[in-house]
């Protein structure tokens, strides 16, 4: 039914304002293991007839900063939104397991990964990894300012964080190529 109903939005529409172009068509070659591409944006799934125009958003860099009374709490902080297998391999988090559990003396906290995948991968996650499922803006302020370096390891990504990370102070490694 939602489905349904999303298609409609779209359909009944005269503007649809994405945040960036691959949202309104692209394809992502990137996340694909077998290299044919997943399709993205709204002229991938929907015939619509309206008018798309992007509207890159930004971000507030005055509340964007770092808590300097905050002590660092772990090393390494990821953050996504996952909720199905398929993401949590685009989001890079695979990845972020295998790191940690070749870094034991590191603190991982990965943010934004759902219950349901953490059962998923249980046996995958070491000790020295924290795992918040999702949170709000003021906590992951708090999150970031308490963290010594970002870890983005997305095959897909828009790079909002990036500016919004580099705020906090702190390192950042990236596998986007």
């Amino acid at each position: 039914m939602l489905q349904y109903c999303v298609r409609k939005q779209f359909l009944w529409a005269d503007y649809i304002l994405p945040v960036d172009e691959s949202l309104e068509m692209s394809v992502n070659y990137y996340a694909d293991p077998n290299g044919v591409g997943y399709p993205n944006g709204v002229k991938n799934f929907v015939q619509t007839h309206a008018k798309i125009i992007t509207i890159p958003f930004g971000y507030d860099n005055q509340r964007f900063k770092r808590k300097l009374n905050l002590k660092n709490e772990y090393d390494v902080i990821t953050i996504g939104w996952v909720t199905t297998a398929q993401v949590f391999h685009r989001k890079g988090f695979d990845l972020v397991l295998e790191a940690a559990k070749n870094l034991p003396n590191v603190s991982f906290l990965i943010v934004g990964m759902s219950k349901e995948i953490q059962n998923t991968f249980y046996n995958s996650i070491s000790e020295n990894i924290t795992i918040k499922e999702f949170v709000d803006h003021d906590q992951m302020i708090n999150l970031l300012s308490a963290s010594k370096v970002y870890l983005q390891l997305s095959l897909s990504e828009v790079c909002l964080i990036l500016s919004a990370k580099l705020c906090f102070g702190s390192a950042y490694l990236s596998g986007l190529m």
